[in-house]
């Protein structure tokens, strides 16, 4: 397995990702909704980072240290208008 890219926040541009759903499983998508939900809360209420871990365009996995700000069905918000796709979000560490 290739090793975690570690992505900055700065440089982050929807492009860089995945634009196919990289989880199969309708259950795996709902836990990912949830997860989303709740970094978003966190991001709101406590500025909580959290570490999202993506499939990039290239097929490695990265990975991102940030505070999600808003979130909708299909991007999520990050600090400085930068937004991830949802479909390219494998999961959420909080």
């Amino acid at each position: 397995m290739n090793p975690t890219v570690i992505l900055a926040k700065e440089v982050v541009n929807p492009y860089m990702f995945a634009q196919h759903d990289v989880l199969q499983d309708s259950r795996l998508r709902a836990d990912r909704k949830s997860q989303i939900q709740k970094a978003t809360a966190l991001g709101n209420i406590y500025q909580h980072k959290v570490k999202i871990i993506c499939q990039m365009a290239d097929g490695q996995v990265g990975q991102l240290l940030t505070t999600i700000w808003q979130s909708d069905d299909n991007h999520v918000s990050l600090k400085g208008g930068r937004t991830i796709p949802v479909n390219a979000i494998l999961r959420i560490e909080y």
